[in-house]
């Protein structure tokens, strides 16, 4: 507040009230000036920005549950897995966070599982088999398909470890399969020409 008297004059700091002017000042200078976003353009040297969107549609037979749960905890590791697998290819791109997608090039992997199998192995006993079919799509902002797979995916485990357990345990190992796809298609196609940040 006010500061009467000789006490005024020894003060280092703006008043409260005079602080307040100033951003308000500031403000009205700045107001008309930021009706537009300005335009983000990466440096030319740089690789780009993108984030990818991992998206993965529901398995309507047994064990969905663990399949949301797989998939849940395989989009928690594909940032680290992409970050990986760029730095093993030299940058193509430098995959970003969710909450920098706004300045990135945004892909969407679509994984639809087509097949599903849980069960004990025959020839080895006390040891489970998970396997999972799956097709994967890897899809441009506007949804236009880069590439499309189709690929397996497993793990083996004892069966007295719980099965969600050991599912969990192989998140990681999808995710950085997930990224090498992501990685090989992004360079085999070039790109390049579709890289314009929104």
């Amino acid at each position: 507040g006010d500061e009467p008297g000789l006490l005024s004059w020894f003060r280092s700091h703006p008043f409260l009230a005079e602080r307040l002017d100033i951003i308000r000042d500031a403000v009205r200078r700045c107001q008309g000036k930021a009706k537009t976003a300005p335009p983000l353009t990466p440096p030319p040297d740089l690789p780009p920005e993108v984030f990818v969107e991992l998206r993965s549609d529901a398995w309507s037979g047994g064990g969905q549950a663990l399949w949301a749960e797989v998939m849940k905890e395989t989009r928690q590791w594909l940032w680290a897995a992409l970050m990986e697998a760029t730095q093993q290819g030299k940058s193509l791109f430098r995959p970003v966070r969710r909450w920098q997608r706004h300045r990135s090039v945004i892909l969407t992997l679509q994984v639809t599982p087509t097949n599903w199998q849980l069960a004990p192995i025959p020839q080895m006993s006390g040891w489970s088999q998970w396997q999972v079919r799956m097709r994967w799509q890897l899809l441009r902002a506007n949804g236009e398909p880069i590439a499309d797979g189709d690929e397996r995916f497993g793990t083996t485990f004892a069966e007295s470890e719980p099965a969600l357990t050991a599912l969990l345990s192989a998140a990681p190992t999808l995710a950085r399969r997930l990224a090498k796809f992501i990685v090989q298609h992004f360079k085999a196609t070039g790109e390049r020409r579709f890289l314009s940040i929104r």
